[in-house]
């Protein structure tokens, strides 16, 4: 269909053009600058730029706290998928059953999405602290420990890092496969049910089979999310104690902001984001190569 070719055509194109060039200015323009800041040694609280090339991404390599926050990316990413697809997929399980007052527990188990980030992250930092947090206090109370955990501040520290986020996005995979069960054939489980399967039965061989595009979809989004994160673990930790829990975004972050080093900290950003496109490719050939099998 032409544009151009007709009044209307004129007329919606003139229409559009104010929401073109403000897309290109809040997105396309940030976009190819930063990128650019990438070939520079700049310090843009002083004002100094200078071109280096391409050595920003070759310091990269040789830059082992930088691989080791990729690393750690990469654990609290999958620890976080997981965990919040496990208790998803329950508790959509459980939702899909009839019971009375199903409605308002699916609005109680929205409210941890819904909540901003930064407070959530406020919320888990109280609740683990060592003296204060109901989490200690739990434990002792089951007599699980004796002394309390300092979980923000040990070798826990992205264990509760994961816990927190778990506990915030899990919403996201519930409602997606409660929508998905929704869509599943009934016919297909009663005449499981008929021909003798049991609950496992009719769940790994009826129901799941029909959840692998939901699924995969859950998993490739929040891994991509996961990998960009910020604000929780930079709340709950700072990436510490010694690095421990620094995902690559508190990383980048540090760089830029902290050390002043922000064509370093903009070649790191670029370098995640083809990390994650690659994954992305792969994880979506190898998830439609499976469909077609």
């Amino acid at each position: 269909m032409r544009i151009f070719g007709n009044k209307k055509g004129h007329i919606g194109f003139i229409f559009s053009l104010p929401l073109l060039v403000f897309y290109c200015l809040i997105f396309v323009y940030p976009l190819i600058s930063n990128f650019i800041l990438s070939f520079y040694k700049a310090n843009l609280a002083i004002g100094t730029r200078q071109f280096v090339g391409l050595n920003n991404y070759i310091a990269l390599w040789s830059d082992s706290r930088f691989f080791n926050s990729l690393r750690i990316t990469a654990v609290f990413s999958v620890g976080t998928v997981f965990l919040q697809l496990v208790i998803g997929m329950g508790l959509a399980l459980f939702l899909n059953l009839e019971f009375r007052g199903k409605h308002l527990l699916r609005g109680l188990f929205l409210l941890p999405w819904v909540i901003p980030p930064v407070l959530v992250g406020i919320l888990w930092r109280w609740s683990f602290d060592p003296y204060i947090g109901w989490l200690n206090d739990l434990l002792q109370k089951l007599h699980l420990i004796q002394n309390p955990i300092i979980w923000l501040g040990s070798q826990f520290s992205l264990f509760s890092v994961i816990i927190a986020q778990t506990w915030r996005v899990f919403p996201f995979s519930m409602v997606m496969v409660l929508a998905s069960l929704q869509s599943v054939q009934r016919e297909i489980i009663e005449a499981a049910k008929v021909d003798g399967a049991g609950e496992w039965s009719r769940f790994w061989y009826v129901v799941l089979p029909q959840l692998k595009p939901i699924l995969s979809t859950v998993i490739l989004l929040n891994i991509i999310w996961n990998f960009g994160f910020f604000d929780l673990p930079y709340i709950l930790t700072g990436g510490g104690p010694q690095f421990q829990s620094e995902v690559t975004s508190i990383y980048i972050f540090k760089t830029a902001f902290n050390y002043s080093q922000f064509g370093l900290g903009t070649a790191m950003a670029w370098t995640l984001a083809l990390f994650i496109l690659i994954f992305s490719i792969i994880y979506i050939y190898i998830t439609m190569f499976r469909q077609k099998l």
